[in-house]
Order: structure tokens, then C-alpha cells, then sequence
């Protein structure tokens, strides 16, 4: 089995919200306010990483 890293598109800005909400979701619960954790919106989350990896600043890899 392999292993592959390439350089992450915005065609995976919906799988990298989906984790990121999750994960924090799930990490933080008891740290952060689950006010905050229950209205974290996997919209925005995807907006979001949308607009970074448009803008290509920075190298993210997957």
C-alpha cells in the first residue's frame, strides 16, 4: 500500500470542511462552548477553505 501527497485542490474543500468541523466538533467538546461547536456550519467551513486554496498563498497537501 502506498502513499500518496499532492498538493490540495478546491475540488476537496468540501472533504477538508467536512474533517475540520468534525474534528473540532469532537476535540474541543468540554474546551470550547458547545454553543460554538453545535453552530459550526459546514457551509461556511467550505466557503472558507474555498477561498484559501483559490488564493493559493500557501502550500496545503493532502
Amino acid at each position: 500500500m502506498g502513499l500518496t501527497v499532492r498538493k490540495a485542490r478546491i475540488d476537496d474543500a468540501m472533504t477538508i470542511g467536512k474533517i475540520q468541523v468534525s474534528s473540532w466538533q469532537s476535540t474541543y467538546q468540554g474546551v470550547v462552548s458547545d454553543e460554538v461547536l453545535n453552530n459550526m456550519s459546514l457551509n461556511n467551513s467550505v466557503d472558507r477553505w474555498k477561498s484559501i486554496l483559490e488564493r493559493d498563498a500557501l502550500t496545503y497537501v493532502l
